[in-house]
């Protein structure tokens, strides 16, 4: 017997997908509001896709129906770390409690809501809602935020995930991460996967990418984790990617794998412009980069008093390296030599840098002051990926050939590259142009996460089951 279950918010259908993989739930709809995800949904289940906005009405075919689950993403920009909005009173964040509404008045057996992590610190008096809404529903609540590289997907990509039980049921748990101790005891037959893969395991029996998306295979597949990818296709689909512009492509061919090209971070996966480009620069430039990516948010070096990152005024630049605590700081860096023949830094070394492109100046009350630009690695990203590591996580924004490069092409990652890393199985295939299932992939639940989920929540229905017996 295989359980009911309705998808809302269901997008193009990563959730859905999960649980259909358990072979223990039956989607029978999913509820959007995004055309395209929708066109990509009915593509691949045989659940129907409805257009349908979840803040109106529940359908009556639903309040009457006997549904065991009811699974759902209800939409996350408000709470979202990455784009830098965490409004308590942003109106999408209500979306969250029109699905609880909706739980209440389908009355599921079993509730699976996903969220970004983010929604765990935007409040406590949120969180402490959403709790009461659930228990005011007749449900029993418990939730945790998972990474799901932690559940067979090549993504450090951390979800908050709320599991709700009917009264009566057992008292909701949160899955736990698949063991490295069950390693050598997993295969495909047991509906486990293994926990750690890594960005090589996941794309590297893919060919490059093609201009139509479609491709054959040109060999066979070099681990599990690519068998179980290809199992069911004999082709690759939406396998494109964008080149990056051709002013970015002396950036691009530079950076190495694993590595963000990010002067204004500073830690072993980010590189700098000083760095980066080190044969371009004298010793007194690379310096003059690094004291602007470095003190460029510090509010002693800024031009003026603004919150944030600032310019810094010419002559501030030159006499801070005069300040022991600065050349100090410098050595720290890799500019060890400052402490014992010290540095002379002027305007030339300064100006020279605005005239080729690596600076950008404004007027500060008469007196030119610098910042880093978008050449010299203030933004966008540029991250390399790495064969032997885990991605983090996709973005909507990642197959841009300035965000996400491939761990060794001079590319960004193509869309099949991208649902590879998202744990979508080769024979879900996505429909629309290149930016909207860019943001589907994005956006989407990792399937391999969702069948772990799956798996786990099925054990409360079994035990409820058997004692009806």
């Amino acid at each position: 017997m295989k359980y009911k279950a309705i998808d809302l918010f269901c997008g193009a259908g990563g959730f859905s997908k999960g649980f259909e993989m358990s072979d223990k739930f039956e989607i029978l709809k999913g509820y959007d509001i995004n055309e395209e995800a929708l066109e990509t949904f009915n593509f691949n289940h045989s659940a129907e896709g409805v257009n349908y906005d979840i803040t109106g009405e529940v359908p009556e075919e639903l309040k009457d129906a006997k549904i065991d689950i009811v699974i759902g993403s209800p939409p996350c920009q408000g709470f979202s770390d990455a784009k830098g909005s965490r409004n308590v009173g942003d109106h999408r964040n209500n979306l969250v409690f029109h699905f609880i509404r909706w739980v209440k008045e389908i009355n599921p057996d079993i509730v699976v809501m996903e969220n970004v992590s983010g929604i765990m610190t935007i409040s406590d008096d949120f969180i402490n809602d959403i709790e009461n809404e659930y228990e005011k529903s007749g449900y029993n609540l418990n939730y945790s935020i998972l990474n799901c590289a932690e559940f067979g997907v090549p993504q450090k990509r951390k979800r908050t995930i709320f599991i709700a039980t009917k009264k009566g049921y057992p008292k909701p748990t949160i899955p736990h991460p698949t063991s490295k101790k069950q390693l050598n005891l997993l295969t495909k037959s047991n509906n486990e996967y293994v926990a750690d893969v890594l960005v090589g395991e996941a794309i590297s029996d893919l060919p490059s990418p093609t201009k139509n998306g479609i491709s054959n295979y040109d060999i066979k597949p070099k681990n599990e984790y690519q068998e179980i990818m290809r199992e069911k296709s004999n082709k690759i689909y939406n396998h494109i990617a964008k080149e990056p512009r051709e002013k970015d492509m002396f950036i691009v061919e530079k950076i190495p794998e694993g590595k963000m090209y990010r002067s204004t971070r500073f830690g072993e996966k980010y590189v700098g412009v000083w760095n980066l480009f080190q044969s371009e620069f004298t010793y007194e430039q690379r310096l003059v980069l690094w004291f602007i990516a470095r003190h460029r948010g510090r509010k002693a070096y800024k031009a003026t008093d603004k919150s944030g990152p600032d310019y810094i005024k010419e002559k501030t630049i030159i006499n801070s390296f005069k300040k022991q605590k600065v050349l100090n700081e410098a050595a720290k860096y890799g500019f060890e030599k400052v402490i014992d023949e010290g540095i002379n830094i002027n305007k030339d070394n300064i100006r020279k840098l605005k005239d080729k492109g690596w600076l950008r100046s404004k007027d500060v009350n008469g007196e030119i002051a610098y910042d880093l630009n978008s050449q010299s690695g203030i933004r966008p990203r540029y991250m390399r990926l790495n064969r032997e590591d885990k991605s983090n996580t996709i973005l909507t924004t990642d197959f841009n050939a300035r965000e996400k490069l491939h761990p060794v092409e001079n590319r960004g990652l193509s869309l099949r590259e991208g649902a590879r890393i998202q744990s979508f199985p080769d024979d879900f295939i996505f429909k629309g142009d290149f930016k909207a299932i860019a943001k589907q992939i994005g956006n989407a639940v990792p399937p391999l996460l969702a069948k772990q989920i799956a798996l786990h929540v099925e054990k409360f229905l079994e035990i409820e089951n058997e004692e009806a017996i």
